[in-house]
């Protein structure tokens, strides 16, 4: 009722899912897109004082098979998959560390994803930047940059490509 009292258009109302223990409800943000606002029952994490954070975020993909594939190949797990009418969806992650990352191929949608400008990059962190690399370079994904230690932050970066064109940053942070 904020977002909506505070003017931001109201994609769905809340809705209890049968399927789930959860509501769900969508709002636009000011560019448009479309946020999920979720509340599980019972609610598990956090406290009572806990209002909002974030969950995980969603990036549309042209073949979700091929995409879990490669961010098993970074290591990532795929916790979960489901159909509902739209899409099939998938749940990447590293249990019990991080955030997660939903995989969604809409079914009325058929090849490469326009990413247009919006969408910049994902973040994958690891302890050994050097081997993982070179794992997802032998499995045929596409270099993008090669590792690099920065000058001004304790890190070291390189990027490869999803089978969507996907920017992924893989970060290996150091002692400062």
């Amino acid at each position: 009722r904020t977002a909506i009292d505070a003017g931001y258009q109201s994609v769905m109302a809340p809705e209890r899912m049968e399927r789930w223990p959860v509501t769900v409800g969508f709002i636009a943000d000011p560019d448009g897109y479309q946020v999920e606002l979720v509340q599980r029952h019972p609610w598990t994490d956090g406290d009572e004082s806990t209002t909002a954070w974030l969950g995980q975020s969603c990036i549309n993909v042209s073949d979700l098979d091929r995409a879990v594939a490669f961010y098993e190949t970074l290591g990532l797990s795929c916790t979960s998959r489901t159909d509902i009418p739209e899409a099939r969806e998938a749940i990447i992650e590293q249990p019990g560390k991080g955030s997660k990352l939903q995989l969604a191929q809409q079914k009325n949608a058929d090849g490469r994803i326009d990413m247009g400008s919006a969408f910049w990059k994902l973040y994958v962190n690891t302890n050994d930047i050097g081997a993982l690399y070179r794992t997802a370079i032998d499995a045929g994904y596409q270099s993008v940059m090669a590792p690099e230690r920065m000058e001004r932050w304790p890190v070291t970066v390189g990027f490869i490509a999803d089978p969507d064109g996907y920017q992924v940053e893989l970060v290996q942070r150091h002692e400062a």
